[in-house]
């Protein structure tokens, strides 16, 4: 019903309830008019109004036994008939609110499953469109090894997609990131390789771009530069001062001929991680 319809059928049924037990004996029952009266908290918005209208029907009942035309009916029969009234009206009134709280939550089960279809729909598109990115750089940089090169970069974006789940797509810490993508290299972290920074947790959109490229600096650091040697040492870091980020990836002692360092920094793709209070 529209906010004011709901009152004024209220009022309606309140008044030809309160006439019809004013002209009616004790004797004759208003249960049925006092029951509609309830009734009418299905169409509004509050589960809870059918109970707030049975108990204004309760106490309209009650002031009906003293309105009504006396009669020779004894006061204790009275008082039963009344008692019924209640009974009636309060076992419709919970009838009421628990289909009232059953179609609610249904209804949100249903604002919930379409949601659900939507973020679904709108995540395949988005990590369909980073695989076709991936496959136009590996056959565009590396067309002769493109099978090998893809399906490498296709397990590092599977890791990705594994820890999103596992944070329910809410995001990532930067340190897990980097600990998923070094998992060939998991028995060196703390001797050859180095992790240091502070607690940031990395938008979805940002793990899956930092993620690839530590996926690429680490192929080829384990190819080509110092996780190919048995000296070779990587220090990985990052930061996000002056609301940027940056990444360093610093490898020694590898391959003198490509021995290399870099880094690199990006616009503000992350939020601060916060300890609970």
């Amino acid at each position: 019903m529209r906010s004011w319809r709901g009152p004024a059928a209220v009022a309606v049924v309140v008044a030809g309830a309160l006439i019809f037990d004013f002209l009616s004996p004790q004797v004759v029952s208003v249960t049925v008019g006092y029951m509609c009266l309830v009734l009418i908290g299905y169409w509004l918005p509050d589960p809870r109004a059918a109970l707030a209208l049975a108990l204004l029907a309760t106490t309209l009942i009650i002031i009906g036994h003293w309105i009504s035309i006396p009669e020779n009916t004894p006061e204790w029969q009275s008082w039963l008939n009344r008692g019924d009234s209640i009974f009636s009206v309060w076992l419709t009134a919970v009838f009421v609110w628990r289909i009232r709280i059953l179609d609610l939550k249904l209804y949100q089960q249903i604002d919930r499953e379409k949601l659900l279809m939507r973020e679904v729909s709108h995540r395949a598109k988005n990590i369909l469109s980073v695989v076709d990115a991936i496959a136009r750089q590996t056959a565009t940089r590396d067309p002769e090894h493109f099978v090998d090169r893809f399906s490498e970069r296709i397990q590092a974006l599977s890791a990705n997609q594994d820890l999103l789940v596992r944070n329910e797509w809410s995001g990532v810490e930067m340190e897990g990131l980097v600990r998923a993508q070094l998992a060939h290299f998991a028995d060196l972290i703390g001797s050859r390789i180095a992790i240091c920074g502070p607690k940031l947790r990395l938008n979805v959109a940002a793990a899956q771009a930092i993620g690839l490229a530590l996926h690429e600096l680490c192929t080829n650091a384990g190819k080509y530069g110092a996780l190919s040697t048995n000296r070779g040492r990587v220090d990985v870091s990052w930061d996000a001062a002056d609301e940027t980020f940056t990444m360093g990836w610093i490898e020694r002692e590898g391959r003198p001929y490509l021995h290399h360092s870099g880094a690199g920094s990006a616009p503000l793709l992350w939020k601060r991680w916060q300890s609970p209070a």
